[in-house]
This record gives C-alpha cells, structure tokens and sequence, in this order.
C-alpha cells in the first residue's frame, strides 16, 4: 500500500479516474521442474492442458515428439478478462516452459490508494488462484527463484 499511496503524491487535487489496471505473471519452469518431457508433455502431465489435434495433423506430422503447442486463452473472470499464453521460451539460458497470465480490469477506478490497492489485489487473487491448481502436481518441487532483468 505505501508504493502505490507514493505515487500518488505530487498528483493534483482531483486526478481523473483510471479506466484500466493490468496485473501481469510470468512463470518460467525450467529443466528441473520438466524432468525431460516435451512442453507438450510437461504442459499436460503437470499442468493438466490437454492438445488432441485432428487427425488429418497426426496423419501429416513425421515426429509428434517434435510438435511444440503455443496457446493462448483468453476468458472473461470477475475482475475483468484473463488471458494466458503457454509456449517455449527461455529461463537463465535454459529451455523452459513460459506460463505468461494476465489479468486486465476495465472499468471506472477511483484514483484512491485503497481503490487501486483492491483492485490489484482482486486480479492478483485471480491468477494466484488459478496458478496454484494448474501447478499443484509440482509443488513438492517447487522453489521460487530470482531472475536478472
């Protein structure tokens, strides 16, 4: 609460209001939380999203293990939309599975600390709520790590 009232000194009397707030994660797993499988594997085994492709697909590809899925979601959630995009990427030079979630919230925000703190917090809980299902196979592995920007 004490960053967001800090930005708002020096702002004049009577700012206008926001009319959008955007809460962003981006979740790297890497070769230890992988364990070898193809991000096809690892994005159904652990995380639970399945890809069943037509059959004319399975028919036409020469090495399924080679079929890397990118998807993105995007659903409407209380505070507003959800949009979450599944691909490869990379973690401290190492292959990984990206799990990148937002969640944007349109609507009249009152340019009040305590009304962007709940606001933040109400799409925050969204995606927590939401990674800690989708990661639940993993979390006997799982360690929080630091990346360099």
């Amino acid at each position: 609460m004490a960053q967001i009232e800090r930005k708002f000194v020096g702002i004049p009397q009577h700012p206008p209001h926001f009319t959008s707030a955007i809460v962003r994660y981006i979740d790297g797993f890497r070769g230890d939380m992988i364990k070898g499988r193809s991000t096809r594997e690892f994005l159904s085994e652990a995380l639970g999203f399945e890809f069943n492709l037509p059959r004319v697909l399975n028919n036409v590809c020469t090495d399924p293990k080679q079929l890397v899925p990118q998807l993105q979601l995007s659903m409407p959630v209380s505070p507003g939309q959800m949009v979450m995009t599944l691909s490869e990427g990379v973690v401290d030079n190492q292959p990984a599975v990206i799990v990148d979630t937002s969640v944007i919230v349109q609507r009249d925000i009152a340019p009040e600390p305590a009304t962007v703190v709940d606001v933040l917090t109400e799409a925050r809980n969204v995606i927590h709520q939401v990674f800690m299902e989708t990661v639940k196979k993993l979390h006997d592995d799982m360690d929080p790590i630091e990346v360099a920007e």
